[in-house]
């Protein structure tokens, strides 16, 4: 009769390269998380009703973090621009705001940010183009 021989263990895959793989995955989704909570910022319609016939003041963000309204230039992180959107506030100053070219957007969410923190709520936002 004939004898074969059959292995006395079954065949296993080797470890190695599926925890190589296992990690690669890992790094991939550690990397390509963002662990930076958003925020919005809401911005509503103009509603219709008696206009305020007051000229906008109309503020300009510059690409290197200041603004700029009605010639006073202003530091975005300044205690005297938290001043003048508080007194802008108790005016009930109607704002436009309009960006540079080249300002980052995050500059003007930061902009929008602070008036919705401070409770600003009559400001449009302006598209700028080039003269």
């Amino acid at each position: 009769m004939l004898a074969v021989s059959t292995p006395s263990r079954a065949l296993r895959p080797p470890l190695t390269a599926l925890i190589d793989v296992v990690f690669i995955l890992l790094l991939f989704f550690m990397l390509s998380s963002s662990f930076v909570r958003e925020r919005q910022v809401e911005v509503k319609a103009a509603s219709g009703g008696v206009a305020n016939t007051a000229v906008p003041l109309r503020l300009i963000v510059r690409a290197d973090g200041h603004v700029t309204v009605g010639g006073n230039d202003f530091a975005l992180d300044s205690a005297a621009f938290a001043a003048e959107i508080q007194r802008w506030k108790l005016a009930d100053s109607a704002i436009v705001v309009s960006a540079e070219s080249d300002t980052a957007v995050q500059l003007l969410v930061t902009v929008l940010d602070r008036f919705a923190a401070a409770g600003l709520s009559r400001f449009s936002l302006a598209e700028s183009r080039p003269l």
